[in-house]
Formats: structure tokens, sequence, C-alpha cells
């Protein structure tokens, strides 16, 4: 009896986008063995990460949303984790930060995933704006798209450069948002579409 691909699909979504992550995961230097500590909440971002990570065979150590700052360094303590990946925040409590603090005491941990936005941008020299659909700075209250730039902003898709300038452009490119100073000349806006 022949699978419905009503079936399939799902199955077939998470194929393609955990190897992608898979990809992404050993251009940052992931490597077998390497251990990554999980701390996402039950959503498809978790379930790509954890099939990326077996794909790879980066054994994930699973921890629980309600562990803190003393459990996860225990863990990375124990385990060796050489990466963290951590919701930016949840339910009031910054991920983000608590993921800074972890990795100041642990010195095995490397790399840091974090899955959405924390209250502050990553890193001090991020600009985040929302703009209208000209490019404009909306007032306070109005609706607009969030667009981000600095030192860590992604320059692009992964092996999609086709995908990228619908999603992304430099500054000094056509429109009114151009660099102010505080990233180096050329950065990339990552326009990742967010309507707020």
């Amino acid at each position: 009896m022949p699978v419905p691909s009503l079936v399939l699909a799902p199955v077939r979504r998470l194929t393609e986008r955990s190897g992608r992550l898979a990809l992404v995961l050993l251009e940052l230097g992931l490597r077998p063995l390497d251990r990554v500590i999980v701390q996402l909440p039950n959503t498809a971002m978790f379930a790509y990460l954890y099939f990326a990570l077996l794909r790879i065979g980066a054994p994930p150590v699973l921890a629980l949303p309600g562990h803190r700052k003393r459990e996860i360094s225990q863990f990375a303590s124990i385990s060796g984790a050489v990466g963290l990946a951590v919701p930016a925040a949840a339910r009031g409590f910054d991920f983000a930060a608590m993921a800074a603090d972890v990795m100041t005491g642990c010195p095995d941990l490397r790399l840091c995933l974090t899955q959405g936005f924390s209250e502050l941008p990553a890193s001090p020299d991020d600009e985040v704006y929302l703009v209208d659909s000209e490019g404009q700075v909306v007032p306070d209250g109005s609706p607009g798209e969030l667009i981000v730039r600095g030192p860590y902003t992604l320059r692009g898709y992964f092996r999609s450069p086709s995908t990228t300038p619908g999603r992304s452009r430099r500054t000094g490119s056509t429109g009114p948002v151009t660099c102010c100073g505080s990233c180096r000349p050329g950065a990339t806006w990552s326009r990742g579409g967010s309507r707020t």
C-alpha cells in the first residue's frame, strides 16, 4: 500500500531542512562527536536541530526549559559539550544572557545557537529597525518590517545565491537605509520579512 503524499510532505521537509542545517553547523566548525546542549522548546526548530546533529554525528545533550545556569554549566562540564542551543527568550526569561554567562565559565563551549531575538541585539554593534515598504524608519506604534544589520548578520542564504537578493541588500544601494557609521561600509541589511 503506497504512503499518502500528505504524510510524506512533512518528512521530506524535515529531511531537507535538517540537512541544510547540518551543512551550516559543519561550516561553523561542529564535527562528529562534538556534543551540543539543546535547550529549545518543542518547535520545528528543535526537530531540525536534533536531526541535523544526528546527521553529522554530534550527540545532542538534551536540557529542560526549566534548567538554568547551574544545570547547563554542569551539563557542559560533565559532557564536554562544545555547543549550546537556546531560545533567545521564553516565558520572561532571557536564555541568551544565560548562555553568555555559561559560555564565560565553560571554556570548551565555543558555539552558541540562539533561536529568535532577545530584547537586546546580540552585539552592541547590531542595529535593528522597523521600516515601511520604502525603507523609511516608522514611528513608534506603527507597523513595519523588521530589518537587522551588524557584524554577525548573515550575508545571504547558504548555497542559494539566487534567493539572497530579495531578502537582503548591501548598504549604499538604492533606498533610504544607509550605513550610519556604527557598522562597516557595505554591511548587509537582513530583511527577514517579519511584519511587526
